[in-house]
């Protein structure tokens, strides 16, 4: 039986209007390798659980869907994490369920690149970030130091944070994910520790060429609720502080200056951030008790 080289992660809840086209981006990959698509469903509510049952039973071979009756989220089961332990792949694409794919080989020239290059440990690309879900409205979302296909070190990923690559653009290799770690439990989104983890294991290699779109402010999306919410936005920071705090330990303090360095640039544009929004909601702001922004 052929191995499986790529284990597509696909996680989605709630994306009724968009996974059919992230599927379909997945469907049309043109590979001389086989690849799996670990679809993962955490109880949607608005529709999204029927067309995933309908891809999988229509490409049994290629689609192993999980399907919750309970939204495992809500129980603190982080979506990658529990996709990941059922990968079989030498390798891992990842592309949530309100984004999607654009060039239909994406796959061989990222494994052709890893392949290529043993010391890397993952490969990205830049991805078109529509805003609003409205296609008019979009910028190339690509690392600043980009020029042409290149390498990236741990400091850009520090200094990046976790916009530095989008995690539909990722492919890595199998097993270099450790999840018990405190500052990985502890941090509030999964892309960021992700990235700094392939960081540690290897060189990080980028192909120049734009294969994915990334849906910004969708509705549902996480970026959309931390818009809305300046008590979300909050308690976001502090986690985010603090994950630093424990990264930086845990690595003994081998990149203490770029950490410094986030941990200023954090703290100076969440606190300009609320200022800003203090001064425009401030009627508003008069009749909330302040303790749930203290």
């Amino acid at each position: 039986m052929e191995k499986i080289t790529v284990s597509i992660c696909c996680q989605t809840f709630n994306h009724k209007d968009y996974i059919a086209q992230a599927l379909d981006s997945f469907l049309i990959q043109k590979t001389t390798f086989k690849y799996e698509i670990l679809l993962r469903d955490d109880a949607s509510t608005d529709g999204t659980s029927v067309i995933c049952k309908r891809y999988a039973k229509e490409f049994p071979e290629l689609i192993k869907l999980l399907a919750y009756k309970e939204n495992q989220y809500q129980k603190g089961v982080r979506p990658l994490a529990d996709n990941l332990k059922r990968a079989k792949g030498k390798y891992i694409a990842i592309c949530e369920g309100d984004d999607y794919w654009t060039d239909p080989l994406k796959l061989q020239k990222q494994v052709d690149f890893l392949e290529a290059n043993a010391d890397c440990s993952v490969c990205f690309h830049p991805s078109k970030f529509i805003y609003q879900n409205n296609p008019a409205n979009f910028k190339i979302h690509k690392p600043k130091a980009a020029n042409g296909n290149s390498f990236f070190t741990m400091k850009d990923v520090i200094l990046g944070g976790g916009s530095f690559m989008t995690t539909n653009s990722m492919v890595f290799r199998n097993n270099l994910i450790t999840q018990n770690l405190r500052w990985v439990q502890d941090a509030p989104a999964g892309d960021l520790p992700l990235m700094l983890q392939l960081a540690l294991k290897g060189s990080i290699g980028y192909i120049d060429e734009v294969m994915g779109v990334y849906r910004v402010v969708s509705p549902g999306s996480w970026s959309s609720t931390m818009l809305k919410s300046t008590k979300q936005n909050r308690k976001h920071y502090r986690l985010m502080m603090t994950m630093w705090t424990e990264f930086d330990n845990w690595t003994n303090k081998k990149y203490h200056y770029y950490v410094l360095l986030k941990k200023f640039k954090n703290s100076f544009y969440y606190n300009l951030k609320f200022i800003k929004y203090f001064v425009r909601n401030i009627k508003k702001l008069s009749k909330v008790k302040m303790s749930l922004f203290i």
